[in-house]
Formats: structure tokens, sequence, C-alpha cells
């Protein structure tokens, strides 16, 4: 915690709001990118607001405050209010942020491209040679050094780890990733045959059902 306020504290003397990435208001979250003052250094800033839990719900009808109405039509009743219970939001930190991760937390038109080995061979592949500097996450939690609470199962071959867009609590926006233990696997145009017995390990061993005792 020490050092996220070391962190926090820096950002809100050293840094400015430079522009909102991304406004989300379906899931209630907002991408933020902070330039510094005197310097060329980014960050990136990932709110999102945590899930209401079933005890919350229970009690938020006893804690309506300041209601105002807006409409009424028979059984319906439509009105604005305030509930006396904190709202609490889950944040990724990303500092400093390069180009290519303010992009990925950026807004932007999606287009569909067919991709032949070729092209993936010329353009693709060399791009991700380039961007292996940006992997030094992955090797944290492959060495053990970092997000080992995360990790929920681990063999020689890969492992499963619960994403940081997922508080590991809300079971509605579970989302983990498998990560192989082999570092030189940067597409999936790279699984051939000899990528089978690991696959069929992954779908074998890899049951969130099980793991959850989902019903």
């Amino acid at each position: 915690m020490g050092e996220l306020a070391k962190e926090l504290e820096e950002i809100n003397e050293k840094y400015e709001l430079k522009e909102i990435l991304s406004l989300n208001l379906k899931n209630k979250s907002a991408a933020l990118l902070f330039k510094e003052k005197n310097g060329e250094k980014n960050c990136v800033m990932y709110i999102e607001k945590k899930y209401i839990s079933e005890s919350e719900i229970k009690n938020m009808v006893v804690c309506i405050k300041d209601t105002k109405l807006t409409f009424t039509n028979g059984p319906f009743f439509n009105f604005e209010c305030c509930f006396d219970v904190p709202d609490l939001y889950t944040s990724t930190l990303i500092k400093p942020a390069t180009d290519g991760m303010i992009n990925k937390y950026r807004f932007s038109e999606l287009y569909l491209f067919e991709e032949t080995y070729e092209e993936y061979r010329k353009i693709c592949l060399p791009y991700f040679l380039s961007q292996i500097h940006n992997n030094q996450w992955v090797h944290n939690i492959l060495d053990g050094k970092t997000e080992q609470n995360r990790v929920l199962f681990k063999n020689d071959d890969f492992l499963v780890a619960a994403d940081l867009k997922w508080d590991m609590k809300d079971m509605d926006k579970i989302y983990l990733l498998v990560i192989l233990t082999r570092r030189d696997v940067y597409s999936l145009r790279q699984l051939d045959s000899s990528f089978l017995e690991i696959l069929k390990t992954i779908s074998l061993t890899c049951k969130v059902k099980d793991c959850y005792l989902f019903p």
C-alpha cells in the first residue's frame, strides 16, 4: 500500500489529466490518460465500479434518501435517489504507459481483416518480436515474482491466472488467462501439431466449473 500511495501522490503532484481514453456507461468504467507536467512520461488509470453484493442489495432499500419523483404511471414509479452506501471502485494503474498500452485503452472503431500466413510472417510476427519488452509482466508471473495469489493452477507447461479485469469475487465477470511457460510463442499462428498434447491437457485440467463449484 505504501508503494501505491507514493505512485498516486506523484500523479497528483506531477501529472495532469490529458485525455479520457474511453468511457463505458454500460459497465460503468473509464480509462484516463495522465501526462507528466514537466516531462514526457505517461500513465493510464482504468477505473470500474465494483459489483453490488447480495448483502448490499438487501440493505439498499432501507438506505434510500433524497428521492425525487420523475413520473408515475399506474403501478410504475420512476424516481432519482441516493443510497446511503459507499460506492467502491476497482482501479488499474499503468505507470509508465507506452503508446501501445495507451492505445489498448483508447476507444476506437473495430475492423475485421483476413490475414494470410504470408502477411503474418512479414508484418505481424516482426511487430510481435519488436514488442517483446512489453511482456515483462508475463515473465514476472511465470517467475513467481508477482500476482502469485491470482495463480489458480500451474504445471510445467502452463498456468491459469485471474486477469486484473476480474476482482476474483463477482462470478458474473470471471476473466482468466492461460499462459504457456514457453516464452517463444507470440501468436496463435504458431500453434501446430506439436502443441496438441498441451492443448488437450489445458482442456482437461482448466475446468472453471470444477474450480469454483459452479452449479
